[in-house]
């Protein structure tokens, strides 16, 4: 399909995604497999080259990809090992933090049977002070609230 240029400015991404084919799909190959052959039968046309010639090229074009393609193994095999260190650090990192979030776990967690014991034993003695109050009278409860806000001081102690 041949086009007249109009002189404007375009993405040419997306006028080849547009006329072939979003990359990677079957068509957009097969348009650029005939580009590329069409360039390089043209390119050997104007070089006129013999047989032994065009073989001799194929072949150097054919080492140069293979070199470019060894080139990306090597890149890849590089970042390939970085990514494996900063995985072992991030693991290390990970590993020393949950230990010592064991840690303080852990010394949490010796604590825990002394605080309940303490809750325990806080509820039952504050379950006896309501049994006694709800057996005195409202003179008696009067006497021993103002008892316990001398002793400890009003601001703690309310009377309702």
């Amino acid at each position: 399909m041949q086009h007249v240029n109009d002189h404007k400015i375009r993405d040419y991404d997306l006028v080849l995604d547009n006329e072939f084919g979003a990359p990677g799909t079957k068509e957009r190959e097969a348009a650029e497999k005939e580009a590329y052959k069409l360039f390089f039968e043209q390119y050997i046309d104007d070089m006129s080259l013999s047989e032994s010639d065009t073989i001799r090229m194929i072949q150097l074009f054919s080492e140069s990809i293979n070199e470019v393609l060894q080139k990306d193994v090597e890149t890849f095999s590089k970042i390939q090992l970085e990514l494996d260190k900063i995985n072992k650090m991030l693991l290390t990192i990970i590993e020393e933090r949950l230990s010592s979030i064991k840690e303080q776990f852990s010394s949490i967690e010796g604590k825990i049977p002394s605080i309940e014991g303490k809750i325990s034993s806080t509820a039952e003695y504050l379950t006896s002070l309501r049994m006694l109050f709800e057996s005195l009278d409202v003179k008696q409860e009067g006497e021993v609230i103002r008892l316990v806000q001398e002793k400890v001081g009003e601001d703690y102690i309310t009377i309702e």
